[in-house]
């Protein structure tokens, strides 16, 4: 079964937001970070509520601790992916690819200008699906197959020769 697809900035996007849901590590962060900022803003009020008790310095201490609850996780996944992005992982991953799909291997090769660069995959390791994306791993390797441009017989295949791994 052959799949023509095309993968640009969004979809590297896609596959790092995905990343940063997913992974332990980056959520283990996001709460450090979000019990830091709770802590210096209680602090910080209560030093200016100590010195001027009224009902005015209640109400804006109360809305910045919920302003900081909200945009606290946006803020990290903005600051990660825009660093990611910056990177020059954005256009070794962009680009022109067919997946092959068979039942011994799955084959991804980029086409880029004149090169052709062939990915083998004997075992596939799947960190996880959404409603639009399969996202697959092996070894320091990782894609994405996008679920739009295959039929279900491919989405079949690729679903038995998976293997799910918790990260």
């Amino acid at each position: 079964m052959r799949i023509d697809y095309e993968l640009d900035s969004n979809d590297y996007k896609q596959l790092l937001l995905y990343n940063i849901n997913t992974s332990d590590k980056v959520q283990s962060a996001f709460r450090k970070r979000k019990y830091i900022g709770i802590a210096v803003i209680l602090t910080l009020y209560l030093c200016i509520y100590l010195n001027d008790p009224s009902w005015l310095v209640i109400l804006i201490g109360g809305i910045i601790l919920i302003i900081h609850l909200i945009l606290s996780r946006r803020i990290l996944e903005y600051t990660s992916i825009s660093r990611d992005m910056k990177d020059s992982n954005l256009a070794r991953f962009t680009g022109r690819y067919t997946a092959v799909i068979s039942n011994e291997e799955l084959v991804i090769i980029k086409r880029d200008n004149n090169e052709r660069i062939e990915f083998k995959w004997s075992k596939i390791t799947s960190r996880g699906e959404d409603d639009w994306y399969f996202y697959l791993e092996q070894g320091h390797l990782i894609t994405l197959l996008p679920k739009y441009h295959m039929s279900n017989d491919a989405t079949d295949l690729i679903l038995n020769k998976t293997t799910l791994i918790n990260n």
